[in-house]
């Protein structure tokens, strides 16, 4: 019973880091005005960058989704590094397999599909892993 338990609360903890990290990159792509990296028909397996209007100044920013060191971190317009504030993967979970790819054409319509592995152990060192993915279309 305990190892079940175990193993529910482990899936949990990847389930809630999995939806929160599709909710950020979904942030991220929804109102794109442009996307650099990746560029058009290439895929990225750690960065994504994109320019958007930022709602309250109306001023373009940049943004980016940044891997590096096991971590997934969101930088605004001006920051280079990810630090404590800015990372948005729990540590206790692994994130692997991150791709960004950037589909469609300048002439018609262009998506942008995140997909990435989240894995952990349980208390008594059985692995879980998850598969997740989001795909948004640019909307100009």
């Amino acid at each position: 019973i305990f190892e079940g338990n175990n193993r529910l609360q482990t899936k949990t903890l990847i389930q809630n880091e999995g939806n929160f990290l599709i909710a950020k990159t979904n942030w991220v792509l929804n109102g794109v005005r442009s996307v650099s990296v990746p560029s058009l028909g290439g895929t990225d397996t750690a960065r994504l960058t994109v320019s958007k209007t930022d709602p309250e100044t109306a001023a373009v920013q940049t943004i980016q989704l940044l891997f590096t060191s096991g971590q997934l971190c969101i930088l605004k317009s001006g920051a280079t590094l990810c630090g404590l504030t800015n990372n948005l993967n729990n540590d206790s979970v692994n994130l692997d397999n991150l791709s960004f790819t950037h589909l469609g054409s300048s002439a018609g319509p262009e998506w942008i599909t995140a997909s990435f592995t989240l894995s952990a152990n349980t208390p008594d060192g059985h692995p879980v892993t998850q598969n997740f993915t989001t795909t948004r279309y640019i909307r100009r």
